[in-house]
This record gives C-alpha cells, sequence and structure tokens, in this order.
C-alpha cells in the first residue's frame, strides 16, 4: 500500500497533461478519473474503519463509484492535485494503521454486499483496490481499455 503512490506518480511522469483526460473507451475512466477516484476512496475507507472501531459491528453503506465520478465531475479535476491529495491520505491511513491495537484489526462491521468484513479485511481490500487501479491508469495512459 505503501509503494502505490509513487508507483502512480511514476506512470504520469513525463506525460502531456492532456494524456490524463483522455478516456480509452466510451465507458472507460481516464487517469484523471482513476485519481479522483483514489482520492475519495481513501477518505471513504478512513471513515468506514474509524466508525468501526468506535461503533460494535455497524452497518456499512455501499458505495456507488460511477456516481461520484459524474457528480463530483471527476473529468474536470486536476490530474495532479488528484495524486498530491491521495498521496497525503495515504499518508495519513498508514500512519493510522499503524497505531492500530491486535484487538482493533478485528473489529468488524456488516456490509450489505459482503456480510460481516474486519479492519483487516479493508486494508487487504485497499491494498487489491490499489492494484486494480493502478493497471487501469497504465492501460488508460496507454490508450487501452
Amino acid at each position: 500500500m505503501a509503494g502505490v503512490v509513487e508507483e502512480l506518480a511514476a506512470a504520469l511522469d513525463g506525460r502531456a497533461a492532456e494524456a490524463f483526460s483522455a478516456r480509452p473507451g466510451p465507458e472507460a475512466w481516464s487517469a484523471t478519473e482513476i485519481l479522483c477516484h483514489l482520492r475519495d476512496i481513501e477518505d471513504f475507507y478512513m471513515g468506514r474503519m474509524q466508525l468501526m472501531l468506535v461503533n460494535d459491528c455497524p452497518t456499512l453503506v455501499v458505495l456507488d463509484p460511477d456516481r461520484w465520478a459524474r457528480e463530483r465531475q471527476y473529468q474536470r479535476c486536476d490530474a495532479l492535485e488528484a495524486l498530491a491529495t491521495f498521496r497525503s491520505a495515504r499518508a495519513e491511513t498508514l500512519a493510522f494503521l499503524g497505531g492500530l491495537t491486535p484487538e482493533q484489526w478485528e473489529r468488524s462491521a456488516n456490509h450489505p454486499l459482503l456480510g460481516v468484513i474486519t479492519v483487516r479485511r479493508i486494508v487487504h481490500s485497499m491494498a487489491k483496490h490499489d492494484r486494480v487501479h493502478l493497471a487501469q491508469l497504465q492501460r488508460a495512459l496507454a490508450g487501452q481499455i
């Protein structure tokens, strides 16, 4: 999880800003949209974990990322600003995780689609999510879906 920000930055390095907003297909996200998604989902995941630490098995809400992309107008955002904000949020997340006790890692919540999940499972999902979107960003920059 710690290295994904640098990998994202490396993928953008040396490219013209216009390349960041190019969509490889009509329904595909651009690099800008992917970075905005990562920025916003970081706060979303942090909120979930904090909720789980202060409540006994709360029920979580399901996220609609495509709705966020439309409503928050990701395509009109600045890709490098989104990356910088994601970088800062990820540093906060890693500091937060570094302070968790073994018991806190096992705190749980009810997810409407996944059932009972723990903080540990959310962190594993975050790491997988990073890899999926890094690959998606690399494909978008290459003009591939």
